[in-house]
């Protein structure tokens, strides 16, 4: 008897043995092969709680939310914070029943200085003017090791959208007019942001907005853009196609539509195009409030479920972004059952999502080093590096009719106007979340 005890607490244990090392934690696994074991384990619930991103300011929610803390998250969109909530944000994750971690998501336009003390680059407009394709791929290494040091590990930017109308209020987040410039710069931002050997040190890189933003009617950010196949493919695409072939982690729709069918919802675009033609292997996120706009701007859909059965089906992954089950999961689930979203698109969206968060060694290490967090931001290199950036950025322009230097004889009063008349904010058209005593 004693024997065969025994045996089965062998056979038990060599069981468990090699459940592990088939296990989606084993770190020697092939990425592929860990996603598809954590898939095969998620219920239906828990990979529609992975399509969706909670944001940061409802921690407090969510911390009393049982049906969330048990579900999980995609990822969350991160104000600025202290590095400890970052950590608190990733206990909530190892909650729920297979603790998958969050990916942490936030705007470093030009370097991550939403958060206090860290290096600020000059505006992608600005860095453009230099031509310089190395100093690109500098800042954003910097910006990689600033914004993980922080405890995120994914940045939405570069901004690559080809600008036709210099009213649209966004143009400062991007490299202008010139597609060949756009694709150039966003291969170095690509290369300097994901690139680097040691997954725990990358940051998932987000091409936006996809597309025709800067050309939409009158400047208008959630505007119409009426352009031909042609006029995508020459002019705004090259950027996306440059980005995907870097292996860019993550795209972001824009808010317009083109030729009345919302970027969000053009599965032409997001499934055909940039999947079947181009190859891309990330995930797209939401642009803010988009599968909402759906309905509440554009018109095409009959309310927020119909909003997410066209998004979703037209290849969207992860939705920006809830604060409760029922802005997002509740429904996808029952789009689900209803058959109109199919488990294999589902399961797609899913697997697109884990792979990424398994390429940034998340599931290795999901926490920040608390004291060593500040050894990697606001170094007198990273400084050194933005001072030259800022010279090589400046534009010397033709001083028509030779007004310069201005004849104070001449001219007794000048008028300075405009939002910057007086102003020395350093967030360019992200001022508005920078204190009084920077400005």
């Amino acid at each position: 008897m004693k024997k065969h005890i025994l045996l089965f607490v062998s056979l038990f244990i060599c069981t468990l043995s090699f459940a592990n090392k088939k296990s989606y934690k084993n770190p020697k696994l092939p990425v592929e092969e860990r996603v598809a074991h954590l898939l095969s384990l998620m219920t239906l619930e828990e990979k529609i709680a992975q399509m969706d991103m909670i944001a940061c300011w409802d921690v407090d929610k969510y911390r009393e939310d049982e049906s969330l803390n048990k579900l999980g998250a995609g990822g969350w969109i991160a104000s600025v914070t202290s590095p400890d909530q970052y950590n608190e944000i990733q206990k909530l994750s190892e909650k729920s029943r297979l603790q998958i971690p969050f990916i942490v998501g936030v705007d470093a336009a030009h370097g991550h200085a939403l958060m206090d003390r860290r290096t600020i680059f000059p505006t992608s407009i600005s860095i453009a003017a230099s031509f310089n394709r190395s100093l690109v791929n500098e800042i954003s290494k910097v910006t990689a090791q600033e914004v993980r040091s922080n405890g995120i590990q994914w940045t939405f930017a570069p901004s690559v959208d080809v600008v036709l109308d210099a009213r649209w209020g966004r143009t400062g987040e991007t490299y202008g007019e010139c597609p060949y410039v756009n694709s150039a710069f966003v291969r170095e931002a690509v290369r300097g942001l994901q690139n680097h050997e040691d997954p725990q040190k990358r940051v998932a890189a987000c091409a936006k907005h996809l597309i025709g933003g800067g050309a939409s009617v009158g400047g208008v950010n959630h505007a119409s853009a009426e352009l031909s196949e042609r006029m995508l493919r020459n002019y705004f695409l090259p950027p996306f196609e440059a980005a995907i072939e870097e292996g860019i982690y993550t795209i972001m729709p824009g808010h317009n539509d083109v030729r009345g069918i919302p970027s969000h919802a053009d599965k032409w675009l997001l499934t055909d195009l940039l999947r079947g033609e181009y190859g891309f292997k990330g995930f797209y996120i939401t642009d803010m409030s988009d599968i909402e706009n759906l309905h509440m701007i554009h018109h095409t859909a009959d309310g927020q479920k119909d909003a997410i059965n066209q998004s979703i089906n037209a290849g969207i992954d992860m939705h920006m972004y809830s604060s409760k089950t029922e802005d997002f999961i509740q429904p996808l689930g029952e789009l689900v059952a209803e058959s109109n979203v199919s488990m294999e698109r589902i399961d797609n969206a899913v697997a697109n999502i884990l792979r990424i968060k398994f390429e940034l060694g998340l599931f290795e290490n999901r926490y920040l080093d608390v004291e060593k967090e500040g050894e990697n931001y606001g170094l007198p290199a990273s400084r050194k590096l933005a001072l030259d950036a800022a010279r090589e950025s400046i534009v010397l322009l033709k001083n028509s009719d030779e007004l310069l230097p201005l004849d104070i004889k001449k001219y007794k009063k000048i008028l300075v106007t405009g939002p910057n008349a007086d102003n020395q904010a350093l967030l360019g058209d992200w001022t508005f979340t920078q204190p009084d005593d920077h400005i």
